[in-house]
Order: C-alpha cells, then sequence, then structure tokens
C-alpha cells in the first residue's frame, strides 16, 4: 500500500485524479490488504504450493496473515462496520479458507 500511497501523492502534485487505492486519505489499510491478499497472493500462491508442495508453510503463514488483517479491520475501522458488512468479509475469509483446505489437504 506503501507504493500505491505514493503514487497517489505523485498523482495529487501533478494535479491528476488520485485513483481509489492510491489515496491515503480513503483506503482502510486493513480491508485494503485483505482485497490483496484474496484476489492477488492467494491464488498466486495456491498455485505455486500445487507445482512446489515444500512451499506449503507460505501458504500457512499467509492464512495467518489473513486473520490478521480481518482482526484489524474488524478493531481499526471507525465507525464500526454494520453487520452486514462483517457477515459479508467473513464470508470471504472463509471461502479463502475452504480453498486453503482443499489445496493443503492435497499436498
Amino acid at each position: 500500500l506503501d507504493e500505491f500511497f505514493q503514487q497517489g501523492d505523485q498523482e495529487s502534485k501533478l494535479g491528476l485524479p488520485v485513483q481509489a487505492l492510491n489515496d491515503r486519505t480513503k483506503v482502510n489499510r486493513p480491508f485494503a490488504q485483505v482485497g490483496f491478499i484474496e484476489f492477488l497472493v492467494a491464488p498466486l500462491l495456491m498455485t505455486v504450493v500445487k507445482v512446489l508442495p515444500p512451499f506449503d508453510p507460505l501458504l500457512e503463514q499467509m492464512m495467518l496473515n489473513l486473520k490478521f488483517w480481518q482482526d484489524h479491520w474488524l478493531s481499526e475501522t471507525s465507525p464500526l462496520p454494520p453487520d452486514a458488512e462483517k457477515k459479508a468479509l467473513n464470508d470471504r475469509v472463509q471461502k479463502l479458507h475452504g480453498r486453503f483446505n482443499e489445496c493443503h489437504v492435497r499436498i
């Protein structure tokens, strides 16, 4: 995110519209980290582990990181997210846990 924020700072200095993920004043860091893990890290790492099973500990660490950011989102977001948003994020995390378990069992 720091790299995205630096880009947003440059966009702002140049008078360009700042992209949503690049705006340090609007991004919810824990929520963005969950999304980054969900949409980029998890698919990449789950594919790597299928080909290179010794990398399985990295997949386990990814799941710990996911839980860390989910917990921070719940504790740091102000105002607190509504129950529907909490449930939606929890459902996304549980879906990743399911994919992790499928990938993890094959090893």
